[in-house]
């Protein structure tokens, strides 16, 4: 049998020797149970299709049923699937710290070589898999053409959903809601999902750009209920079954029938075993249970994920690999190769990479949504990059990647050397007072965290370790204490204002928050003597708000100024603060700086710049850049008389203390990296 009964089940332990780890498969007696401690118990039949306030829970889709076994399946050591068993246990440790991970597994060469479970999850527990449902979505409408239940992609919703017909929705394809380029936007009104949704105008011409929207799933649903036998899930159950995966929920949305954008339940491996079949081009034990061809179709990329047509493989936007989505499925980039990944609210990750003959889940908790605010979760295509791909024996990892290398070099440009690989970019670097050191922001460990190395790149040291995200790391003048923003303390989850100062000592390693209250702090900087800190309290997207000082305790808050003004940058004998005051609207110099007394909080206009302003040594000049058709230049305005000065073209980033050394990103692949090892 390929899925033990509950006999086996509640005796069953199975030891992944590999990674040292164990699983426990729980008893079938164990149940899980909703937000309202309400017992969800397993369905003895497939495709339970309750509607959420049919069972009295508040937050259905939250809900975690027990199945009665798991799938069975080959299990290996890494080393036997040419892994580095080493490098991945220290990826599990990284992971572990994330709140809300409860299962990671990768399978590789067929085989299952990682499998743990987090925070009480069990290899038995079926969870909603939120969007990675449209996923299936995308294979089982694979099938359904083949089989003849559905005609081509090409076929008008209009006529597999009649309420649809005869209105501007009826005339979108199959293929335009697949691709999510039917022109619908996202809300719906499940209770009249069809009504609402035919009465609509389009959002864009259909097939002119992406969208991302549930309610084209909603109708692809729709048009399967309809068409296929014993409707979307027991057809989803027959063609799966084979595989050993059970459907045993699939809830209904208001309207009564199953809902396409989410709410379908399976188990990790349930869901790693649904990656294979993909992997294996709709291949299973010798039959074709959907056509060969039809996953060429499905995972052919149609749009970029920002909205435009695609333009190909490797291409990087924003220092961000290119991410492309087919029908139903996102095409993203590991290591420069494909990864076909179906991707759901809260963390729900499959990810399939045909070139590395590799399936990969990761699921994280989404019941915590209202206690733990910011939603952090794992990425698998992190972990894959930074503790598997590096370890793969069998493979060239040359592929370049996308994104940006923290480089440091001599004023002149020689003797580059990368510190950091794929920082977001020098703005979150900074140098020690005294020029010897270099704090940086990376994700090496999966996370935005702080770290420092020496400017020859020895000395390698993370400084947070708390699954925030932690950013804009600032020495104190007299080197001992490091500010940065971090959302650690979050009091919103799903909202961008949510991040406060936050003081490191470097000696204790104590981290103490030092601004209050509702906003975003955004840009901040130290006094010159290192005993206050200001900041911005923004609620907008431009980062500018009232400007606050506090002491660098967190104690004495005052506001400085009603503002909206940005990034402040305190002189050097602490009487001045350079500021944004606004944007302008030169192209060139879109940012309008000005000069704020600290003692009357009056505020003089200077003049605009392109980027945030700081302090030459002696406070004469306050410095910021200007484009110029030769590039970027330096912009010098004298802090008394306003007088410009441009300077010839400088090498882009932040100067050393002593102006000469370098910081700066860059897209190097041909420059020594320098690993490090980091500990606690």
């Amino acid at each position: 049998m390929i899925k033990q009964r509950r006999s086996v089940a509640a005796m069953a332990t199975l030891a992944l020797c590999s990674a040292g780890l164990a699983i426990v498969v729980a008893s079938r007696n164990d149940l899980a149970t909703g937000p309202l401690g309400v017992p969800v118990h397993a369905a003895d039949v497939p495709c339970v299709n309750s509607r959420p306030d049919e069972v009295g829970r508040t937050e259905p889709a939250n809900d975690a049923y027990l199945d009665d076994g798991v799938i069975d399946w080959a299990l290996a050591d890494p080393s036997e699937a040419d892994l580095d068993g080493a490098l991945i246990s220290a990826g599990l440790e990284e992971a572990a710290r994330s709140p809300t991970l409860l299962s990671l597994l990768i399978a590789r060469h067929g085989r299952l070589v990682v499998e743990r479970y987090f925070h009480g999850a069990t290899a038995t527990q079926s969870r909603n898999l939120h969007s990675a449902t449209k996923s299936i979505l995308g294979v089982v409408t694979g099938a359904a053409i083949d089989e003849g239940f559905l005609p081509t992609l090409g076929t008008p919703i209009g006529d597999l959903v009649v309420e649809a017909a005869g209105t501007e929705v009826g005339d979108v394809t199959l293929e335009q809601l697949l691709s999510m380029s039917g022109g619908l936007a996202t809300g719906l009104n499940e209770a009249n999902l069809v009504r609402d949704v035919a009465g609509r105008p389009l959002s864009a011409t259909a097939g002119s750009r992406w969208e991302y929207s549930d309610a084209s799933s909603e109708l692809v649903a729709l048009a399967l209920e309809r068409a296929v036998p014993g409707g979307l899930c027991r057809y989803t159950h027959r063609l799966l079954g084979p595989l050993g995966i059970t459907v045993d929920h699939w809830h209904l949305n208001e309207g009564g029938d199953v809902t396409g954008r989410a709410y379908a339940f399976l188990t990790p491996r349930e869901l790693a075993r649904f990656g294979q079949l993909v992997l294996q081009r709709g291949e299973w034990n010798g039959e074709q249970l959907i056509p060969t061809d039809w996953f060429d179709t499905m995972l052919m990329p149609r749009f970029d994920i920002d909205g435009g047509p695609y333009r190909g493989p490797g291409a990087c936007v924003g220092g961000e690999a290119r991410r492309a989505y087919g029908l139903h499925w996102r095409i993203f980039e590991v290591a420069g190769r494909p990864a076909w990944t179906a991707a759901g609210y809260g963390g729900q990750f499959l990810v399939v990479i045909p070139s590395l003959d590799l399936v990969m889940v990761a699921t994280h908790d989404t019941f915590h949504d209202a206690v733990m605010p910011v939603q952090r979760h794992l990425s698998p295509h992190d972990f894959l990059d930074s503790f598997v791909v590096p370890g793969m024996v069998d493979v060239p990892t040359d592929a370049a990647a996308c994104g940006h290398d923290l480089v440091v070099a001599q004023a002149d440009g020689d003797e580059p050397r990368v510190l950091a690989p794929h920082p977001a970019d020098d703005f979150l670097a900074e140098w020690s007072p005294d020029g010897s050191r270099i704090a940086f922001v990376s994700g090496r460990d999966l996370n935005a965290e702080l770290y420092t190395v020496d400017r020859d790149g020895s000395h390698l040291e993370r400084l947070t370790f708390d699954w925030a995200s932690d950013i804009l790391p600032r020495w104190s003048p007299q080197g001992n204490r490091m500010a940065f923003l971090s959302d650690r303390d979050a009091a919103s989850f799903g909202s961008r204002i949510d991040s406060d100062v936050h003081v490191l000592d470097l000696a204790s390693g104590v981290v103490q928050r030092v601004s209050q209250g509702d906003g975003d702090a955004s840009g901040f900087a130290w006094s010159p003597d290192g005993e206050r800190i200001v900041f911005v309290r923004s609620s907008a997207r431009d980062g500018l708000g009232p400007l606050w000082m506090v002491d660098a305790d967190g104690g004495e808050p005052s506001m400085l100024h009603p503002g909206p003004v940005g990034w402040p940058s305190w002189s050097p004998d602490g009487t001045t603060l350079a500021v944004y005051t606004g944007l302008g609207t030169d192209p060139r110099a879109p940012l309008e700086i000005g000069l704020l007394d600290v003692a009357s909080g009056a505020v003089t206009a200077l003049g605009t710049g392109a980027d945030r302003p700081t302090w030459t040594g002696d406070g004469t000049y306050v410095v910021t850049s200007i484009e110029t058709a030769a590039g970027f230049a330096t912009l010098l305005f004298n802090a008394r008389s306003g007088e410009q000065t441009i300077l010839a073209v400088q090498p882009s980033g932040r100067p050393s203390p002593d102006g000469a050394w370098f910081l700066y990103a860059e897209r190097t692949k041909d420059l020594g990296v320098l690993p490090g090892s980091v500990s606690p």
